[in-house]
């Protein structure tokens, strides 16, 4: 098992100051506000691309079944940078509050070197994922995800930390397991739930 190094909220605010990116040139921002069908900018991971949709402006993952990793992932690179986006499971989740999870992908290189944030199944946010090929899991406590109750998710990848906001509050910052490397970034569904306003801004 990995070691993940997590600072306190905190301090989490003290280098959210620091870190905000400078203005960035056009063509380093990728933004989605899913107004069409869903394109060739994104490919899926463990999950049939079927299974996403758009449906009311949002990113729809449909399937009821219960994934630990079904990832819809951009096709932006990216080493340091901001992912955000808005998150809510719809009313239409057949699944026990207790699994209702939703999160951001940081960064996805491949199926042995990714990391994403599983804010809320089983009452709890947990920063987890594999370097080459090696599970790592760090859970923050507790935290809920309600049906029909939209969160808006934010990770910053800078000097290879990752600082954590949910609904603009600093939850953790962690160091990054993959900083350094180049990869993609997206949203993960753990139950239906419908995405919207889907933006990277690359600083590196």
């Amino acid at each position: 098992m990995r070691s993940i190094v997590v600072m306190s909220a905190l301090a989490a605010t003290l280098v959210l100051a620091a870190a905000a990116p400078a203005q960035q040139p056009a063509g380093d921002t990728f933004t989605d506000a899913f107004d069409g069908p869903v394109g060739e900018e994104w490919f899926f991971t463990e999950t049939a691309e079927t299974e996403w949709t758009v449906e009311d402006g949002k990113l729809f993952s449909t399937s009821q079944q219960l994934y630990w990793r079904r990832f819809a992932i951009a096709r932006f690179p990216f080493t340091e940078g901001v992912v955000r986006f808005e998150g809510v499971v719809p009313g239409t989740a057949e699944v026990s509050g207790r699994h209702l999870a939703f999160g951001p992908v940081g960064k996805y290189i491949d199926d042995a070197n990714y990391w994403f944030l599983r804010a809320g199944m089983y009452g709890a946010m947990a920063f987890q994922g594999k370097v080459n090929g090696e599970g790592f899991q760090h859970k923050f406590g507790g935290f809920l995800v309600n049906v029909n109750e939209p969160r808006t998710h934010e990770v910053i990848l800078r000097h290879g930390r990752v600082a954590i906001l949910v609904d603009g509050v600093a939850v953790s910052i962690v160091k990054d397991p993959l900083g350094g490397r180049e990869g993609f970034a997206g949203v993960y569904a753990g139950s239906q739930c419908k995405f919207d306003e889907f933006t990277i801004t690359r600083t590196q």
